[in-house]
């Protein structure tokens, strides 16, 4: 897979398209997201950087999405995961909001802010917030201690026999920064033994 591409960007094809000229006979053409257009017009006949991310079409064509920070081209796999969201709509939602403004939203239960992004309604907004929220919550985890212990406790569960998906949302609620695995295990016994008789 081509992570990233580094090459002259030759030509700027709107609304949302970029020419990259790799090497001599080999040019290459990737959607953007609009937010960059303005900056990539200073960029005209230099060499830029792109993260990319291609998929093969229907037909036997390969689409190509480039962006100019690795963070943006993750935010954008990590959407595309969704399943209220396919290729499309996880690029219109990085061609308007950043992971920051995304948070932001999550944060605030903002459907109006999420509906404003092309292709999603108040309806489909609300699910993929639901969902969203999910992601952010487990990759904040993920980058904490409180996270580690949170993963050890729910696999102690698991090995008791109790399904993860039960055992999470509680797990999750009880934790605390303090907390080391025996601690919260315990406390989160005490909760599920009432529910297990």
């Amino acid at each position: 897979m081509l992570l990233n591409l580094e090459g002259i960007l030759t030509e700027i094809h709107l609304p949302n398209t970029i020419s990259l000229k790799i090497s001599k006979g080999l040019e290459l053409e990737l959607i953007v997201p609009f937010k960059y257009l303005e900056f990539l017009k200073s960029k005209l006949g230099s060499s830029i950087k792109c993260y990319t991310y291609f998929i093969i079409k229907k037909d036997g064509s390969l689409e190509g999405y480039g962006f100019i920070k690795r963070e943006e081209r993750e935010l954008f796999l990590a959407l595309t995961k969704l399943s209220n969201v396919g290729l499309r709509l996880a690029y219109n939602l990085v061609s308007v909001y950043s992971l920051t403004d995304l948070k932001r939203i999550v944060e605030q239960d903002n459907i109006e802010s999420l509906s404003l992004v092309p292709g999603i309604g108040k309806k489909r907004a609300k699910r993929i917030l639901v969902e969203l929220k999910d992601k952010l919550v487990d990759k904040e985890l993920h980058e904490s201690k409180t996270g580690e212990v949170v993963r050890e406790v729910i696999e102690c569960l698991k090995n008791l026999g109790f399904k993860s998906s039960e055992v999470k949302p509680i797990v999750l609620n009880q934790a605390s920064p303090e907390d080391d695995v025996e601690t919260l295990l315990k406390r989160v016994l005490k909760i599920l033994s009432p529910l297990n008789t």
